[in-house]
């Protein structure tokens, strides 16, 4: 069952996180949005057509770095899914009662968590994970050794997990256009062949089915400064086999 305070049976303690000087500035943004609208701009087409193919009604989903829940709404469309989500700030997760959810925030339960380190969550016990604009602000071996690992553990025989990388990113300033470097907002920038071939390195060993999509351009923004950051994103869905 699922409770706060207890995911799939596993037994959390919130607690503040020690913030990164770029966790402190979403920490200021989140905390100072003027709106409703998620700091990261609103949910495009592809996201939605991609979220509707890879998971199912009664889905338990969790979301890993899910921010403001710009996503919480599409995932809870859903019939029947619970979203388990998940963020590293906590100025992120205490916008949800802004996140316009209604009827929905039953089914939606935030925590407060570093995936970078062993998840909280019972094995075998996720029908989806989403991941979305946020692995390519960790390094690779943490990636390959925590959170894909993790993913692994804590999803069900046949069940997916769908996330992206950054493999083009354009970056400009919201008000000027004036085109800028990525920032701090993208450490590392993959190209194509070589995301394909971290993906083979990430999931060796795992009895696995592994699609790529190419060139699904997502967008993202900050407001601190302003800027807007187009990225062509390189989307893999990985399917647990058993």
């Amino acid at each position: 069952a699922l409770s706060r305070g207890c995911i799939m049976g596993c037994r959390i303690s919130p607690k503040i996180m020690q913030y990164t000087e770029r966790q402190r500035r979403d920490a200021y943004n989140y905390l100072h949005a003027p709106t409703q609208e998620s700091i990261w701009g609103g949910t495009t087409q592809p996201i939605v057509d991609l979220v509707n193919r890879s998971f199912q009604p009664e889905d338990v989903l969790f979301e890993l770095s899910c921010g403001d829940f710009r996503l919480a709404p599409v995932l809870l469309h859903i019939p029947g899914t619970t979203v388990i989500g998940t963020d590293i700030i906590y100025e992120a997760l205490n916008r949800r009662k802004r996140a316009n959810l209604g009827s929905f925030q039953d089914r939606l339960l935030p925590f407060l968590s570093d995936v970078t380190q062993p998840w909280p969550i019972a094995n075998e016990s996720i029908d989806g994970i989403l991941c979305l604009n946020f692995l390519h602000t960790q390094d690779p071996q943490t990636l390959a050794h925590t959170v894909f690992r993790e993913a692994m553990r804590v999803l069900r025989p046949g069940k997916k997990f769908v996330g992206n990388f950054m493999v083009e990113a354009v970056r400009t300033h919201a008000v000027t256009k004036e085109i800028l470097p990525p920032g701090d907002y993208v450490d590392h920038e993959y190209g194509e062949d070589e995301a394909v071939s971290f993906f083979t390195y990430c999931f060796a060993g795992h009895a696995l089915q592994l699609d790529i999509i190419r060139g699904l351009n997502l967008e993202a923004r900050d407001t601190n400064p302003p800027y807007k950051l187009i990225a062509k994103s390189m989307v893999f869905e990985v399917q647990r086999l058993r």
